[in-house]
C-alpha cells in the first residue's frame, strides 16, 4: 500500500510538494533507532530535508484486528522522554486496540531520538485505507475513536507532532497536481471502492499500480 501511492515521491524527489515543502530524501523502510539496541522500528515511507524529518506508518488491512500494545520495561526508562509519553506508553501497554498504538509509539520514539542527534523538526503521519462505506462497520468507527483519542494524548505529551489522514484524503490533495494526476487515478481505480464483508470483500494479496 505504502509503495503503490508514494512511488511518485520518489521518483520525483525535490519536486514534489509536501505540506508546503520540498523534500531531498525520500525511502521506503527506513530505520529509525530508539537507543535501545535490537531491531529498530522501520517507517514505511520517510522524506527529509535540512530542516525537517517526517515518517509515514501506513495501514490497508490491519485496522480491522485488534491488537495488544506491548511494551518491554526499558521503554519506560527511556531518559529522552518525558513524563507526559511515559505515562502514554503504560496507558496503552497490554491492552487491545483496532489502532496500532504501541508501533506508533515506537515509531514516535525512533524520531524522536533523531531529533535528538540532528536538531531536525520531527512529524509522524499515520496513512490508513477505508473503504467508501467504512461508517457501517464496528472495527472501522472502533478504529476511528481510537485514532482520534490517540492523536489529541500524543500530542499533548509535546515530544512530537501526530497527523492522521486517510488514503482518500491524500488521493484528493494529489488528484490535480501534474507529476501524480495519472498516478492516482491508478491508484483509484484499484483501491476506492466499497465492501460488503469486512474480511472477505477486501482483497488479501498486494500488487504493484
Amino acid at each position: 500500500m505504502a509503495v503503490n501511492n508514494f512511488v511518485p515521491f520518489v521518483k520525483y524527489v525535490g519536486k514534489i510538494n509536501f505540506i508546503d515543502t520540498i523534500f531531498c530524501k525520500a525511502k521506503f523502510e527506513e530505520p529509525f533507532s530508539t537507543g535501545l539496541g535490537g531491531t529498530p522500528p522501520n517507517l514505511d515511507f520517510y522524506m527529509e530535508n535540512s530542516n525537517l524529518v517526517v515518517g509515514f506508518e501506513s495501514k490497508f488491512l490491519e485496522i480491522i484486528t485488534e491488537t495488544k500494545s506491548e511494551f518491554k520495561e526499558k521503554y519506560f526508562s527511556i531518559k529522552y522522554l518525558n513524563k507526559d509519553f511515559i505515562n502514554l506508553m503504560k496507558e496503552y501497554n497490554n491492552k487491545k486496540y483496532y489502532l496500532h498504538a504501541a508501533q506508533l509509539l515506537k515509531h514516535s520514539i525512533g524520531l524522536i531520538n533523531h531529533q535528538k542527534k540532528h536538531g531536525k523538526d520531527i512529524i509522524l503521519y499515520y496513512i490508513y485505507w477505508t473503504p467508501l462505506n467504512w461508517h457501517e462497520f464496528d472495527e472501522y468507527n472502533k478504529h476511528e475513536n481510537e485514532l482520534k483519542t490517540f492523536t489529541q494524548e500524543i500530542n499533548s505529551t509535546n515530544q512530537i507532532r501526530f497527523v492522521n489522514i486517510k488514503y482518500t484524503e491524500f488521493w484528493n490533495i494529489y488528484e490535480n497536481n501534474i507529476l501524480l494526476n495519472e498516478h492516482i487515478k491508478n491508484i483509484r481505480k484499484r483501491y476506492e471502492f466499497s465492501i460488503q464483508n469486512c474480511v472477505r470483500s477486501v482483497p488479501l494479496r498486494e500488487k504493484s499500480v
